[in-house]
């Protein structure tokens, strides 16, 4: 890597993201000067200006919403797993492994960030993301199939 260990964590990761953000606007800024030619300036900046905003509340709402969609379907599928007369344990498994996630996912997340910095515990998540929604499409058939054939046997 060109930047040296001598040079702090916080400018590196400052210089990488710029050149990040640099790098795509290189790849786009021949579009978006056809896009905006003829534009008022003003009106760009100002709405420029409206997306930095909204793209930080745009990312808490999007969590949100992600956290109730598991939230709402996470309870649904251990219903749906689970014979009638079985709900209540499923559902109580359900529950106590969502609170034992809930309590040491971020003291695990914690010691990461401290032993292993914030890109390992990026990539961590990320990894953990894509192998959980990788997983849950790969059991998504499956699950769908016994869904219905546990309705058309209670019919």
């Amino acid at each position: 890597m060109l930047i040296g260990k001598r040079c702090p964590r916080a400018v590196r990761e400052v210089m990488v993201m710029s050149s990040s953000a640099g790098s795509l606007q290189v790849c786009t800024i021949t579009s978006a000067v056809r896009l905006l030619a003829g534009r008022d300036p003003s009106t760009v900046l100002a709405a420029s200006m409206l997306m930095v905003g909204a793209g930080y509340a745009g990312s808490v709402l999007v969590w949100t919403l992600v956290e109730i969609g598991i939230a709402v379907m996470f309870g649904a599928t251990f219903a749906d797993l689970a014979p009638a007369d079985l709900r209540g344990r499923y559902m109580g498994v359900a529950s106590a492994t969502w609170s034992v996630g809930a309590v040491f996912g971020p003291l695990l997340g914690s010691v990461l960030l401290d032993h292993a910095g914030r890109e390992t515990l990026g990539a961590a998540c990320a990894i953990t993301g894509i192998a959980l929604f990788a997983g849950r499409q790969a059991l998504g058939p499956a699950l769908r199939q016994r869904a219905v054939a546990q309705a058309d046997g209670q019919s």
